[in-house]
């Protein structure tokens, strides 16, 4: 791993006998920017130069005269990346963006409660996941993706499921249109929802991380999803995504796309697929830490396609319009509930 010490003492910043010392310990900008140096898997795909960036900014750094002022540079020196799943929170628990990438929501919450779920058996919404009764529209929604397996959203999805297999039900939706940032501080690799949609182990998504200190050498994981769960829906499955999909629902997407029983409807997810670790910056200025992310692992399809930049595209687009919410339509939903009907 290269050190950024080492670009100091050997010139490579600036002349070392011109150092007269920092105004602020910048110990947080140097484990940061050599945490991305050692770990971020992006940098060949996105052509940066992670050294040329340091150039720019460690004489920034050594000006830097307070902790929120040094944390504010971490997050122009993050935004460099151009990765919208790369954000700060600080001690009050704000967002700071590094990068907002801009896209067309293709689902609309209020016209998706108000005249789709609620006139037709919405039952419920615990801890992200929210459904309807399967005897009258098999519908279930994700706007966030636990990774925990003894959570109230998990236990209301396999009681979900139960409904499903009890009343015989041919096919259900699955909506992740609304997830835009899935688990958030985890992995997204999470095989817990996608494991209740399968009979045998399934191969999908490809994840890629660093293993060397050049920027090129990676080492691939390609995981089977194992069937779990007290019970395993085996019938058609239609997964409503979009271009708010971002990691752990971009996840989901990246697999459930090869699950024999699955189509995806709707739009291209938003190729935001970075995994990130935490790393907790501690100021003079609050109790509480900052939450800084270290990009450690990319998704690619299960062809080796990268997904950052392009995402996953549905087997059937259909589109949505700003237009079509203000009349109170969701033309994705309405087009899987046609299949519905024709599944029966």
């Amino acid at each position: 791993m290269l050190l950024l010490s080492e670009l100091v003492y050997t010139g490579c910043l600036h002349n070392p006998g011109t150092v007269t010392g920092p105004e602020y310990d910048i110990s947080s900008f140097i484990d940061i920017w050599e945490g991305y140096e050692s770990e971020y898997p992006l940098f060949t795909y996105k052509d940066i130069n992670w050294i040329d960036v340091a150039q720019d900014y460690y004489p920034l750094a050594e000006q830097v005269q307070s902790g929120e002022e040094m944390m504010m540079l971490i997050g122009d020196m993050l935004a460099e990346l151009e990765d919208p799943a790369l954000f700060l929170i600080s001690p009050d628990g704000d967002t700071i963006h590094t990068c907002v990438r801009e896209y067309q929501s293709n689902v609309d919450m209020s016209v998706l409660l108000e005249n789709y779920l609620e006139p037709n058996g919405y039952a419920g919404y615990e801890g992200g996941f929210g459904w309807c009764d399967p005897q009258i529209l098999p519908y279930a929604y994700f706007d966030t993706l636990s990774c925990m397996e003894n959570t109230a959203a998990v236990t209301a999805l396999d009681e979900f499921i139960a409904q499903c297999i009890l009343h015989d039900v041919p096919a259900v939706i699955l909506d992740v249109r609304m997830n835009p940032v899935g688990t958030r501080y985890y992995s997204w690799f999470n095989p817990l929802t996608m494991s209740r949609f399968l009979e045998f182990p399934q191969v999908g998504a490809v994840y890629r991380y660093r293993i060397g200190p050049k920027y090129d050498q990676y080492s691939d994981f390609h995981p089977a999803i194992d069937p779990a769960g007290p019970n395993q829906y085996l019938g058609t499955v239609y997964l409503l995504t979009g271009g708010g999909c971002t990691q752990a629902a971009e996840d989901m997407a990246a697999n459930m796309e090869y699950f024999p029983n699955t189509v995806l409807i709707g739009d291209t997810t938003a190729g935001s697929s970075t995994a990130v670790n935490i790393v907790y910056v501690y100021t003079e200025s609050a109790d509480e830490p900052w939450l800084v992310p270290i990009g450690y692992s990319t998704l690619l399809t299960y062809q080796y396609q990268w997904v950052e930049n392009a995402g996953v595209a549905p087997d059937i687009s259909v589109e949505a319009t700003e237009a079509d919410f203000a009349a109170g339509v969701d033309p994705v939903l309405e087009y899987a509930m046609n299949l519905l009907e024709m599944t029966d």
